[in-house]
């Protein structure tokens, strides 16, 4: 009887240990992270950006919360600060959802960002209700 106890014990152990955690298999969303910006276009034109503009920061944290943290030079070369966040779901590959709640079935009002990944850098594309197209360079901070 002891013997069976023990041989129990023994698979038990086995199974215990070699089981790994579901935390292990867990992938993090490429986007999430601190975004510096390096370059703006908006219609294909190059926004000139001073040494405010470039401290900037986009940043996406993996509980769905969105933070920019906009640095603007005004008229007398100061910086003035700008902040702004959100919520942020992905809606597929390279594709995302930023706005207020994200609720998409209650039809509420985001922005689409649509994203190239390449490295540490991320494009984002977004197209605004008239029309412009603005697209962000950011650099992992």
């Amino acid at each position: 009887m002891k013997k069976i106890f023990l041989i129990t014990l023994a698979i038990l152990s086995l199974q215990l240990t070699s089981c790994s955690s579901d935390d292990d298999n867990i992938i993090e969303d490429p986007i999430i992270g601190v975004w510096k910006v390096n370059k703006v276009t908006i219609d294909g034109e190059i926004f000139d950006l001073g040494e405010c503009e470039l401290n900037s920061t986009e940043t996406f944290f993996a509980n769905g919360v969105y933070a920019q943290n906009n640095l603007l030079t005004n008229g007398s070369g100061a910086c003035l600060k700008d902040d702004f966040s959100a919520r942020w779901k992905k809606l597929s590959d390279g594709v995302y959802a930023v706005g207020q709640q994200i609720d998409l079935d209650a039809g509420e009002d985001f922005e689409q960002y649509n994203v190239q990944f390449n490295g540490n850098t991320i494009i984002i594309s977004i197209t605004n209700p008239i029309g412009n197209v603005l697209v962000t360079e950011l650099e992992k901070k």
